[in-house]
């Protein structure tokens, strides 16, 4: 393993500052146009004291708020003619899909460029799980350039519905 995050702060602590960045962008319609404002509070994003990271999204009764990570690191590639692998054991919470309108939960990688002033999507961008409201359809996208394609896939065991 090159790097990789176990999660083992105590519950309700935040990520290491080392491995995450929290990306809170400009906020309302950041990035796809979302209508929750991205922040660094705890109650969006925390350990929980058992080796997991949780993610919140919640009304704070003027709008709603959620948490977008980012890897501190920028170096990211397979050693040469290895292969790369990316790797999260992902549960999502078991709600009736009427009540999950608008979320999109992911996980994705996205080009380090972004960081340098490449816009979007020539950074490349791979969606390695996304599922939209409630669907227990879970998608993969690779974006490069102006290309891209979506795919569904069946979870496999590690990502829980």
């Amino acid at each position: 393993m090159t790097w990789g995050d176990d999660f083992n702060g105590a519950n309700g602590t935040a990520p290491s500052p080392a491995n995450w960045l929290y990306d809170i962008g400009n906020n309302n319609g950041y990035g796809n146009g979302e209508q929750e404002f991205y922040t660094s509070l705890p109650a969006n994003c925390y350990q929980d004291g058992r080796g997991n990271l949780q993610f919140n999204p919640f009304w704070d009764g003027v709008h709603w708020t959620s948490a977008r990570l980012e890897s501190t690191r920028d170096d990211f590639q397979a050693r040469p003619n290895g292969k790369l692998r990316i790797e999260a054991s992902i549960m999502l919470p078991v709600v009736d899909p009427s009540r999950q309108k608008g979320i999109w939960p992911a996980f994705w990688a996205l080009g380090s460029s972004i960081r340098h002033g490449t816009s979007w999507p020539a950074t490349g961008e791979w969606d390695i799980f996304e599922t939209v409201n409630g669907q227990s359809t879970a998608y993969g996208t690779l974006h490069c350039g102006s290309q891209g394609g979506m795919f569904p896939f069946h979870p496999i065991a590690d990502i829980l519905f």
